[in-house]
């Protein structure tokens, strides 16, 4: 079983209609091309604002790539925006209420990232707008992070983009396709390197399940590990982004799915 076949299980939303126009095996892609890059700063993009607060898809999936890159010898530095709690207590978190051209371009020369990664962060749409999966506009909530993706784009920077529902940073890879096929607006800011998922938590196992197989260096994290970083995301307030509720779960599935999700990868 491909990871590709593990992480789009249980489709609800259309990101397994995409599948086939992206290349093949696009999670060992992206796993052989990060392994190609110089060691360095590595600036992660993550939350997405739901009702007040941050959800639980995203922020998981960020902590766990940010360990494993370090694992790796990259040095991980997690942007997210100003609501967003104390979530990353071991990895250097930036927490950032507008980026400014100013303010993206001082974060880019401050750290000189070798790549860029958003994982389930909210992309500007054609009207120049952010919007939640009910088409309900979130601009006013939203730091504007993706501008790190295009500036990195600008630049040369290898950008990697991680999403679930189409409004995501990256998925302007798909747009096109997008547009024919889910009832969304869906974001216009493209990067190198997508990878799609049921869930973006999925997605991120997903990445390190390859960079494991191309390093051999164990990188997976053990489902214990996650249930537990779960119950943290809870105690910080942070919402399941379908029911809205400050629960374990993630997009409407139980934590306890990814014990499966988890295990299956290790097997691919």
């Amino acid at each position: 079983m491909d990871t590709e076949e593990v992480v789009l299980r249980y489709g609800n939303r259309g990101m397994d209609l995409l599948m086939h126009a992206l290349p093949g095996h696009f999670y060992r892609r992206s796993a052989e091309k990060i392994m190609e890059l110089p060691k360095g700063n590595v600036l992660i993009l993550t939350g997405f604002y739901v009702a007040g607060h941050p959800e639980t898809d995203g922020p998981t999936g960020a902590y766990f790539l940010a360990k494993a890159f370090e694992a790796l010898g990259f040095t991980p530095v997690i942007l997210t925006d100003g609501y967003v709690g104390d979530l990353f207590r071991d990895v250097e978190t930036i927490h950032i209420e507008s980026c400014t051209e100013s303010v993206c371009y001082k974060l880019m020369g401050q750290y000189v990232p070798v790549f860029c990664l958003s994982i389930e962060y909210c992309g500007r749409n054609s009207q120049d707008d952010y919007t939640n999966m009910r088409g309900v506009s979130i601009k006013e909530h939203v730091a504007g992070l993706d501008s790190i993706i295009l500036t990195a784009n600008d630049r040369g920077i290898p950008t990697f983009g991680i999403g679930d529902g189409g409004n995501e940073a990256g998925m302007g890879n798909l747009h096109d396709k997008i547009s024919g096929i889910l009832p969304i607006e869906p974001s216009v800011v493209p990067v190198d390197h997508l990878m799609i998922a049921t869930v973006s938590n999925w997605a991120a196992y997903g990445l390190i399940c390859e960079l494991q197989k191309v390093t051999g260096i164990r990188l997976m994290p053990a489902y214990e590990d996650v249930e537990q970083y779960y119950r943290l995301l809870v105690s910080e307030g942070c919402v399941d982004g379908i029911s809205r509720e400050c629960k374990m779960s993630v997009d409407g599935f139980p934590v306890e799915v990814e014990r499966g999700i988890l295990s299956d990868l290790a097997n691919a």
